[in-house]
């Protein structure tokens, strides 16, 4: 699209004068790409920051909720049984069902599996204070995984990029080619090769912004590790 508006752009000034124009264009490219620069730097710290954040907080999520698990012996007897088979049916739902939420679809399988986890803490008959003191923490466990899910649906719907930040993105960066194209040296294949050179930055620049924009789905996305982990270390079966 650079070398086509190039050519066009070079085409109906090809009888106008070299220099006058230039100097001037230079200053406006310098600004402009200054406010790309600007622009992209601010953009890539935000999602870096979100991307990170959805990370640590996936892993945080999955080692809270097996702490369920871990900490469940104070209740004993088959309730201790019970907490910990619907502790690995929620890791299982999780792992399982992850693509579909990587996708940003609502999965029934791991809500199913959330109110039986759920229901077998709200059943149980906490004697001591030790006892009462881990289904309160377990409920908030439980409540804590159910509101980081919804967060993970809505960033894969809708990204973390708002639309405001995009728009001036996309437009920083056409102004951007549109002054290199403006630009008339006296070789064109040396103009051109500026002008591929600039657009495969600004193309590459572009799809890392988009694809860091959806971190549950792009190249760079985020996975479930910490729950494969959970299972791995705490949650096989016997």
């Amino acid at each position: 699209m650079g070398l086509g508006l190039l050519f066009l752009i070079r085409r109906a000034s090809s009888k106008r004068p070299y220099q006058p124009h230039n100097a001037v264009l230079a200053g406006c490219l310098g600004f402009v790409g200054t406010i790309y620069a600007i622009t992209s730097v601010f953009t890539m710290f935000h999602e870096l920051g979100g991307y990170d954040r959805l990370r640590q907080d996936l892993r945080k999520e999955a080692f809270v909720v097996a702490s369920i698990a871990m900490d469940s012996p104070v209740m004993g007897g088959p309730a201790q049984q019970r907490i910990e088979d619907a502790v690995r049916a929620y890791n299982e739902a999780v792992l399982a069902e992850w693509p579909r939420t990587a996708r940003g679809e609502f999965s029934t399988r791991v809500e199913t599996a959330r109110k039986q986890l759920v229901g077998e803490l709200a059943v149980l008959q906490p004697q001591t204070e030790v006892q009462r003191t881990f289904v309160s923490e377990a409920l908030k466990a439980v409540q804590g995984a159910t509101a980081g899910q919804e967060y993970q649906l809505f960033v894969a719907r809708s990204g973390l990029l708002e639309a405001v930040v995009w728009c001036a993105l996309l437009v920083s960066a056409a102004a951007a080619l549109l002054f290199c194209c403006l630009f008339r040296l006296r070789e064109g294949r040396l103009q051109a090769l500026l002008v591929t050179v600039i657009g495969l930055v600004v193309g590459s620049n572009l799809f890392l912004v988009l694809d860091l924009s959806y971190p549950m789905a792009g190249l760079l996305s985020v996975s479930p590790d910490g729950y494969a982990e959970v299972m791995d270390l705490f949650l096989r079966r016997p």
